[in-house]
């Protein structure tokens, strides 16, 4: 029963995305009031979780700069929107397990960080070492 409620929920969550292509390799998520990286550097981008941040923080664009590496809450709602029509290359990589980093720290272990694991069918939440490369999203609000 706990299987199908939550497929259910993932469901509708994900039939309730509202994110669309923006310019210059942007998703805009109105319903999060976040504007998210989506070029094809995204999927083959992976670094350290410092260097991830330095990286965000480091990005220009038509409207300047203002990127981050995104918190934990707002990286969680790409889970929500990763089958929709905007995030085409995150569609891309997903099929195989891949790791992207969070801003956010894990508590209990200050050596690690959040981050999302997506898949074809799921977003799981884990921690991982903050030296190891992973892949990076950057966000900046709308």
């Amino acid at each position: 029963m706990k299987k199908s409620v939550m497929i259910c929920l993932v469901l509708a969550t994900i039939l309730s995305a509202d994110c669309k292509f923006g310019p210059n390799g942007t998703t805009i998520c109105e319903d999060t009031g976040l504007v998210w990286q989506d070029t094809a550097k995204v999927g083959r981008l992976k670094l350290s979780w410092e260097d991830a941040i330095k990286y965000c923080e480091g990005l220009k664009d038509f409207n300047g700069g203002g990127w981050r590496l995104p918190n934990m809450r707002e990286l969680q709602t790409i889970g929500r929107h990763y089958s929709s029509k905007g995030f085409k290359h995150m569609r891309k990589i997903i099929g195989s397990s891949e790791f992207f980093w969070s801003s956010t720290s894990y508590a209990k272990k200050p050596t690690k960080a959040w981050g999302v694991e997506f898949t074809s069918s799921y977003a799981g939440y884990h921690t991982r070492p903050k030296t190891y490369d992973q892949y990076v999203r950057c966000v900046k609000d709308l």
